[in-house]
């Protein structure tokens, strides 16, 4: 909720920075909170992420630096709200020897349809286009469906192995930004893709790949087989 809130005050561009810092506080929070070791090659891999990120998205650090007005608040709410999520992550990974996903989910949905429907307006659903409609029903079940993923992650994988997935979330941003550029030119504005930007991206995805075929690790949270 405070994510959705912050982009009434920045884009999604902007906002793509501050969401990369949600697996880096979740990589962070494991090894502090949970007790949680890292290796060198962890320790490596976790460093060179963070060096691709920076230079995937080096040309909008500039915003974040100096924000100012709406910016500001913007940048506040993502940041908490990034912060809430990566707490968020360590409670599933605690529940998970013992409560299905399929139960979890369920709990964490009705408690926010309780928590949010003071706040709510469905007489405004009432006034959507047929494309708006279909907008709507995509973030519905985009929202299962990408958070349903995310537990099931946690069950299987020790969490820098899911950080590092996490990570190559802004290139799907710019991509998603680039396809709808050209599905409908001027809806959004194309990132520029110039040769450091190109070369972030590709460290990033090179390090989730190695993360994603590396010999998997028993993970100390999961239920037994």
């Amino acid at each position: 909720a405070l994510f959705a809130m912050s982009l009434h005050h920045i884009t999604a561009s902007t906002g793509a920075p501050l969401s990369q810092l949600q697996p880096i506080m979740l990589l962070l929070l494991s090894a502090s909170l949970l007790g949680r070791r890292l290796g060198a090659a962890q320790w490596a891999g976790a460093a060179a992420l963070v060096a691709g990120t920076l230079l995937f998205l080096g040309d909008r650090l500039g915003e974040l630096a100096a924000p100012h007005g709406g910016t500001a608040t913007g940048v506040a709410l993502a940041l908490a709200g990034g912060a809430v999520w990566a707490t968020g992550g360590l409670a599933q990974v605690k529940l998970a020897r013992s409560v299905p996903v399929g139960h979890l989910m369920w709990v964490v949905y009705a408690t926010g349809t309780v928590l949010l429907g003071p706040f709510a307006s469905p007489a405004e659903a009432l006034r959507l286009e047929g494309l708006q409609w279909a907008r709507l029903a995509f973030l519905c079940l985009n929202t299962i469906v990408a958070y349903a993923s995310f537990s099931l992650a946690l069950r299987r994988w020790e969490l820098p192995r899911v950080s590092a997935i996490l990570a190559t979330g802004v290139i799907y941003t710019y991509l998603a930004e680039g396809a709808l550029h050209f599905w409908q030119p001027g809806l959004v504005r194309p990132e520029e893709w110039p040769l450091v930007k190109a070369a972030g991206a590709l460290l990033v995805a090179s390090v989730s790949l190695t993360a994603a075929l590396a010999q998997p690790a028993a993970n100390p949270e999961a239920p037994a087989a």
